[in-house]
């Protein structure tokens, strides 16, 4: 859960409005306000403030799920909103019933945009994630992977890109059939984003191919992380970003130096079979 600004003093408190008429003619507006953002980060942020700068609140403490937003102080009393996804928390020292009703209303109002927001994010996640293994889609992925490329370039820094492919999946699917090829690539994906960082990314490039791009000095400790809890073998190869003139030819270089991997690892296997054998 990410905490967000704290604040401990009393400068927004300045400007607080605390007529009663001014809350009820500008109630449309403040919700209009509060309601117009389909960010979660800034609907919290927005909540906290309205409250506490329109009431004689000392203190509010709004979160959901993912975050939490506090303004002002915390006293011996407060009271409590909650839904199953916003949960509001009021200090005060003196409480009028107009504000208790604003402040009632305001969470009514903030509880059912916060589910929007949810099911706005939901169905950005859905546009932009492979369903079945929830790496970014190719299209997707190529976009954020440019984006990052040309902050790479512009910052001379370092970051690195992977290209993965899954080794004998067609064979999987030959022999148990797709669903068990299926369940490897989400198996692959799992372990992938679990070891990854939020700076990192993962795209599904092809069927059984996909790009990591690795913001670290040591992407090779990354990935091997990776081989070590992953239960799917695969074959790889490792860029730096920084030493080519466009996306397209790291990605290419990458695939090469995969398909050197696969090679080299196809031929491990068969002197060892060969040694077991003779």
């Amino acid at each position: 859960m990410e905490k967000l600004l704290i604040f401990n003093d009393n400068t927004a408190k300045a400007n607080k409005i605390q007529n009663t008429e001014y809350l009820k003619k500008n109630f449309l507006n403040i919700i209009k306000e509060l309601i117009k953002t389909l960010n979660e980060v800034e609907f919290i942020n927005k909540l906290a403030s309205i409250i506490y700068l329109n009431t004689s609140v000392v203190g509010v403490r709004a979160m959901t799920d993912s975050y939490i937003k506090i303004i002002g102080k915390s006293c011996k009393i407060s009271s409590s909103f909650q839904s199953d996804s916003l949960k509001l928390t009021i200090y005060h020292t003196d409480f009028s019933t107009q504000e208790r009703d604003f402040i009632s209303n305001i969470f009514e109002i903030a509880q059912t945009h916060l589910q929007n927001i949810l099911y706005h994010n939901r169905s950005i996640y859905m546009l932009l994630r492979d369903q079945l293994t929830g790496a970014y889609t190719r299209q997707a992925g190529m976009e954020i992977l440019s984006n990052i490329f040309e902050s790479v370039k512009r910052n001379d820094r370092k970051g690195f890109l992977v290209f993965i492919d899954i080794d004998n999946l067609k064979e999987h699917n030959d022999k148990y059939g797709h669903t068990k090829g299926d369940q490897i690539l989400k198996d692959f994906s799992k372990t992938c984003l679990n070891m990854i960082r939020k700076s990192d990314v993962l795209v599904r490039y092809g069927g059984d191919e996909f790009l990591l791009y690795i913001d670290s000095n040591e992407p090779e400790k990354v990935i091997e992380r990776v081989k070590l809890t992953s239960i799917v073998e695969f074959s790889y190869g490792i860029v730096s970003l920084r030493n080519y003139n466009s996306l397209e030819e790291a990605i290419q270089s990458a695939d090469l130096k995969m398909y050197e991997s696969k090679k080299m690892n196809k031929a491990d296997k068969k002197i060892i079979y060969q040694n077991l054998s003779s």
